[in-house]
């Protein structure tokens, strides 16, 4: 119902950079973006969040 804040797929983001997720970054509906050292960071409501964090959940 929310796909902007419905995170799925997170497992191929773990260890790559922002800048090496271009192609994946237009495969998913929630927004995706450069944290720090060009990590990937997935931006819910405003929060940033790891995909390692994610993932642990």
């Amino acid at each position: 119902m929310n796909p902007e804040k419905t995170l799925y797929s997170v497992k191929r983001f773990i260890g790559r950079r922002y800048s090496e997720v271009a192609d994946e970054r237009q495969l998913v509906p929630y927004k995706i973006v450069a944290g720090p050292n060009d990590a990937v960071r997935f931006d819910i409501a405003g929060k940033l969040y790891a995909p390692e964090e994610i993932s642990a959940w």
